[in-house]
């Protein structure tokens, strides 16, 4: 019980820490030759990939992958409330939680097929 727990609690931690990439990714400025949508496809892959590490360690409670999107969210809420582009501020916010939950939702599918086929 207490293993389980430092190991949620070490997930917790490095899923924030890993947050500030993602922050980075959408609040600094785009370098020479890269587009928006190239930064909007790194940041999705990123989460997705984090997403997918901390659900398949942790598949019992999948839904912890959303903690790495937290530097999207606050941006893209943030830009919701100003009286900018809703619909980019919108994408930012669906592009930094989807894929980190889609991915720690398949790897929680993926490490209980695992877990099945290897008590069989």
């Amino acid at each position: 019980m207490i293993l389980r727990m430092v190991r949620i609690a070490c997930f917790s931690i490095a899923a924030l820490a890993i947050g500030f990439f993602g922050l980075s990714l959408f609040f600094s400025d785009l370098g020479t030759g890269e587009s928006l949508s190239s930064r909007f496809v790194t940041a999705a892959i990123l989460y997705f990939v984090v997403g997918f590490i901390i659900g398949f360690f942790n598949p019992g409670i999948w839904m912890l992958a959303g903690l790495v999107a937290w530097g999207g969210v606050v941006l893209g809420l943030l830009g919701l409330t100003r009286a900018g582009d809703a619909s980019l501020s919108f994408l930012m916010v669906t592009l930094s939680i989807g894929p980190a939950l889609l991915g720690g939702f398949l790897a929680s599918f993926t490490a209980k097929k695992l877990s099945h086929r290897k008590s069989s």
